[in-house]
């Protein structure tokens, strides 16, 4: 019987973390589930936005972490490290100008096809918003990025860069339940993804994601409660300026990259992600959530 070459071991390898990521994607939805269904009664308009925080940390942390430890991951190797000096500003542009272009291609998607976005109505102030704000936009920024760009890429990064930022992307698009999030949040997973591969770090585009969120929510609130004047110059703003900025620090950085910047790996091609099974299994399921939904 011949002995598999370096190859095949390598394909196998790359499903078994592409499996990984994606049991560690359908496991968020339910640990998720259960929390919903065990959620208490009676506790108050805060108690009910601090439990969702609660629910959502407990779907990424422990599907991640078991994800984590099946694949053999120390925490060291997730990226935790602090970031470069200076990566947050040189991104900054970038990823705001690609997830605003999105949201515009989205609302354009949406307009065509007769849909409405899907809206939270927030909480108009105190400790309810405050901790509206918490679980929105602080606990996203920290824990998807653990989960989808330190465990998914620590998984998938011995086989390429390639490979691994579009996996974790894609599975990080597909949790979302709604097709214009969806598509925002593919480009987003690819950008953020792509910094994490060239930092070395999941810090600077946790912070990257936070200030995104933030700036959601912000417009969210003015939209819902606030001088409908602003939050339509604040949108204009965001629509307009973010795409502009973006292009303008992709045609800045073609003359001077920074030095920190770790060159991408080569290794596996993304479409490889296909012929990986529990990793499809899982994609597919969580693609037929969102057509029911």
């Amino acid at each position: 019987m011949a002995e598999p070459n370096d190859s095949t071991k390598s394909l196998a390898g790359f499903a078994r973390a592409a499996g990984l990521c994606g049991m560690a994607a359908v496991g968020y939805l339910f640990v998720a589930a259960l929390m919903t269904l065990a959620a208490p009664v009676g506790l108050g308009e805060t108690g009910g936005v601090l439990y969702a925080g609660l629910a959502q940390c407990l779907a990424l942390l422990l599907p991640g972490i078991l994800a984590a430890k099946a694949g053999g991951l120390s925490l060291g190797s997730l990226g935790l490290r602090p970031g470069p000096k200076g990566a947050v500003r040189a991104w900054l542009p970038l990823f705001l100008g690609a997830a605003m272009a999105a949201n515009l291609l989205a609302a354009g998607l949406r307009q065509l096809a007769g849909r409405s976005p899907e809206v939270t109505v927030l909480p108009a102030g105190g400790a309810a918003l405050a901790a509206a704000c918490l679980v929105s936009c602080l606990l996203p920024a920290l824990l998807e990025e653990w989960m989808f760009r330190g465990v998914m890429e620590g998984l998938l990064a011995p086989y390429g860069d390639g490979a691994t930022i579009v996996g974790q992307a894609v599975l990080f698009a597909l949790l979302h339940s709604e097709p214009g999030q969806c598509l925002t949040a593919l480009v987003c997973g690819l950008v953020l993804g792509l910094l994490a591969r060239r930092a070395g770090s999941i810090r600077p585009g946790a912070a990257l994601h936070l200030v995104n969120n933030l700036l959601a929510f912000a417009s969210q609130w003015m939209n819902q409660y606030g001088a409908e004047d602003v939050a339509l110059l604040l949108e204009l703003v965001l629509a307009v300026g973010g795409p502009a900025w973006g292009l303008w620090a992709l045609w800045h950085r073609r003359k001077r990259r920074p030095a920190w910047e770790r060159p991408l790996r080569p290794g596996l091609a993304p479409w490889k992600l296909a012929v990986c099974p529990a990793y499809v299994v899982a994609a597919a399921a969580l693609l037929a959530r969102l057509v029911l939904s």
